[in-house]
């Protein structure tokens, strides 16, 4: 047993915690866009969007329409909407996310390809420029008309430092070379944070425009 103490917040089962986070690295793994195993132990930022990308989609989509999907996960959201699939293409850049796809999308006549593959051949993924203005103009760019946008700057919680441990792990675009021993001492600090005032709180961005050509 190890005591570690800052500002009022004592930690006494420093072993215990190592433990436990690196039991929840051990097992980090994401089906689709599935975030079960975390259910109660975050907020996510899905929870109170301005917008509903579902509704959005069919205010404008008609049958006759071609449609990308950009980072679709899994693909689950995109097969709910019924779309003919000889019209239905989707992107994905998450390696095993990727392999999902493969698995279940083409079978059923979906054109399926990674994001850096279709738009960058040859050019990693640039987070700087992920943002809602340089994303749209890459379609403005060559013909599209923007029929509707938005962006928005989120809150998501976390309750619990394990959950965070696999959330990291998952998300490995954003938290790179994260590892439970690298990171033990920051994870310490999160937990005191979580013990003092029930969560910690980060950050997301999401954008979403609607393109027609």
């Amino acid at each position: 047993m190890y005591n570690r103490c800052s500002k009022g917040v004592v930690i006494t089962n420093v072993n215990e915690l190592r433990t436990e986070w690196l039991a929840e690295e051990e097992i980090a793994h994401i089906k689709g866009w599935d975030f079960s195993h975390i259910e109660g132990k975050f907020k996510s930022e899905e929870d109170e969007m301005p917008w509903d990308y579902a509704q959005v989609i069919k205010k404008y989509l008609k049958p006759t329409d071609r449609i990308l999907d950009i980072d679709t996960g899994g693909g689950e959201f995109l097969l709910s909407l019924q779309h003919p699939h000889e019209l239905t293409s989707a992107t994905e850049g998450y390696a095993p996310n990727v392999t999902l796809c493969k698995q279940t999308l083409p079978p059923l006549g979906i054109d399926f390809r990674e994001l850096v593959q279709m738009l960058l051949p040859g050019t990693g993924k640039s987070f700087p420029g992920h943002n809602l203005k340089k994303q749209s103009k890459l379609f403005t760019d060559v013909g599209f008309t923007s029929l509707e946008q938005g962006e928005t700057y989120k809150p998501i919680r976390f309750y619990d430092t394990a959950a965070l441990v696999w959330f990291a792990r998952v998300i490995v675009w954003e938290f790179v070379n994260f590892s439970v021993d690298h990171c033990f001492d920051r994870l310490l600090e999160v937990e005191k944070k979580i013990r003092k005032h029930g969560f910690v709180e980060g950050q997301v961005h999401r954008f979403y425009f609607v393109m027609r050509k």
